[in-house]
C-alpha cells in the first residue's frame, strides 16, 4: 500500500504553545510508526520548521496568515480591518502559488490543518478539492477574535472535510457556535511521555504544589492564591506552591500584592522554565486552575509523573481527571472547594499516593503520541477510502 502524503498547515507560533508541540509529536508519529508521508507548511522558521529540518521532513516556508487576533481595541485597528483582509487573502494566494510550484498538490491525498485559526487549509481545498481535516485544538471562543475573515463557521463547515477536537468540552462549544456537528470526532491529545516510574510523594515534611502555564487571569493563579491563604497556620506551614510561567506582568504585580499582603512566604514566582517535565518528578501535587482548558497537556504531564492533580471543574479537565479515581476535582471557580480539597491531600497521604498511582496508569493508557496517532490514522483511512 503507498503510503498516505499528508500536508500540513502550521500557524505562526514561536513553538512555546501546545498547538506546535502536539504537531510536532504527531507528525514524527505518524511518519515513523504509520504509512504517512508528512508534507509540512510553515508561516516562518520557527520551532516546526527546525524540527522538520533536523528530522528530514519536507517543509516549506509561506508565510500565510492567520485569521484571528489576540484583541482589537483602537478604533484604528478596526478601521484597518478591510486592509488586513484583504492582506490575508493576499498571502494565502502567494502561499498557494508557492505550494504548487514547489509540488505536485494532485499527489496529496489530505490537507490537515493543525488548528482553526488559518485559512490557508481551506483555500487549498476550494482550489482542488483536497480532502480537508481540521484541528479544533481551541475553545470555540476564538471566534470572538477572528475579525480577520468573514463567516468563519460558515467558511468551516463549507472548506472543512472533518473536525478533529481534542477534547468533549471542545467539541461541544463548536457545535454550539454552529459548527456541524456530523462532521467534528472527538481524539484526545497524545503526549511523548518519560518512561514510567511509580513514585511515592508526600513523604516529606513540606508538601511541594507546582503550577504551570502563562501566568494569566484565565488560568486561575490568583484563585489558588486564595485557597492557600484560607488555610490555617498549621496547613499553610505544609506546602510550597512553586508557579512557573511568563504572562501579563500587570496580573503577575497583582499575585506578587497578594502574596505579600497576605505573607505567603512558601509561594514561589518562578517565571518561564525551561524542560519541565524533569523538573515536575521533584513534586507531590499539582493544580490546573484553568477555567476553560481546551485539553490541557500539562494535566497529563503532571499525571504523568506520578502527581496528584487538583483540577478545577471546567473545561476538559474532567475527561482528564476522574475525580477521587484519578485525582480530585474541585467546584467550578469554587476557591472554598479548592481549599478543601487541599486540606484532603494534606490530611490523607496513603490515599493521595493511591491517586498517584491511578493517574499514572490513566495517562499511559490514554494519552500518549502513539495512542494519538493511532487514531488520526484512521480519521485518515476513513477520509481517503
Amino acid at each position: 500500500m503507498r503510503k498516505i502524503r499528508v500536508l500540513f498547515i502550521s500557524h505562526s507560533d514561536p513553538g512555546k504553545g501546545g498547538a506546535p508541540k502536539s504537531l510536532i509529536e504527531l507528525i514524527i508519529n505518524l511518519r515513523n510508526n504509520f504509512n504517512v508521508e508528512p508534507i509540512v507548511c510553515v508561516h516562518s522558521e520557527d520551532a516546526v520548521y527546525k524540527f522538520c529540518k533536523k528530522n528530514e521532513i519536507e517543509c516549506y516556508v509561506t508565510k500565510h496568515s492567520d485569521i484571528w487576533t489576540g484583541g482589537v481595541k483602537k478604533i484604528s485597528s478596526w478601521i484597518n480591518i478591510p486592509k488586513f483582509r484583504k492582506k490575508l487573502f493576499k498571502n494565502d494566494k502567494r502561499a498557494y502559488e508557492l505550494l504548487s510550484q514547489k509540488i505536485d498538490l494532485s499527489s496529496i491525498d489530505i490537507i490537515h490543518s493543525n488548528v482553526s485559526v488559518v485559512n490557508l487549509g481551506m483555500y487549498i481545498h476550494k482550489k482542488t478539492g483536497i480532502p480537508h481535516i481540521m484541528h479544533l485544538r481551541e475553545d470555540a471562543d476564538v471566534l470572538n477574535q477572528m475579525v480577520y475573515t468573514i463567516n468563519p463557521i460558515k467558511n468551516m463547515n463549507k472548506y472543512v472535510t472533518r473536525f478533529i477536537a481534542i477534547s468533549n468540552f471542545v467539541k461541544i462549544k463548536w457545535k454550539k457556535r454552529g459548527l456541524s456537528g456530523d462532521k467534528i470526532d472527538l481524539v484526545y491529545n497524545g503526549l511523548k511521555l518519560p518512561n514510567k516510574c511509580p513514585r511515592k510523594i508526600l513523604n516529606k515534611p513540606i508538601i511541594k504544589i507546582v503550577m504551570v502555564g502563562s501566568i494569566i487571569k484565565s488560568k486561575g493563579q490568583l484563585d489558588v492564591l486564595k485557597a492557600l491563604s484560607n488555610l490555617n497556620v498549621k496547613y499553610r506551614n505544609k506546602v510550597q506552591l512553586d508557579i512557573m510561567g511568563s504572562g501579563n506582568k500587570r496580573y503577575i504585580k497583582r499575585l506578587n500584592q497578594f502574596i505579600e499582603k497576605n505573607n505567603l512566604e512558601n509561594i514561589n514566582l518562578l517565571g518561564y522554565q525551561k524542560d519541565i517535565s524533569s523538573k515536575l518528578k521533584n513534586y507531590d501535587v499539582a493544580i490546573m486552575a484553568s477555567r476553560g482548558e481546551a485539553f490541557g497537556r500539562v494535566t497529563v504531564e503532571y499525571m504523568a509523573n506520578g502527581l496528584v492533580v487538583i483540577g478545577n471543574e471546567a473545561g476538559a479537565n474532567p475527561e482528564i481527571i476522574r475525580d477521587n479515581e484519578t485525582g480530585l476535582i474541585y467546584e467550578r471557580n469554587n476557591i472554598n472547594s479548592l481549599t478543601k480539597k487541599l486540606i484532603y491531600v494534606i490530611e490523607h497521604p496513603e490515599k493521595a499516593n493511591r491517586l498517584s498511582a491511578a493517574g499514572q496508569d490513566e495517562v499511559y493508557a490514554k494519552f500518549t503520541t502513539n495512542i494519538n496517532a493511532k487514531n488520526v490514522y484512521n480519521e485518515y483511512i476513513e477520509l481517503i477510502k
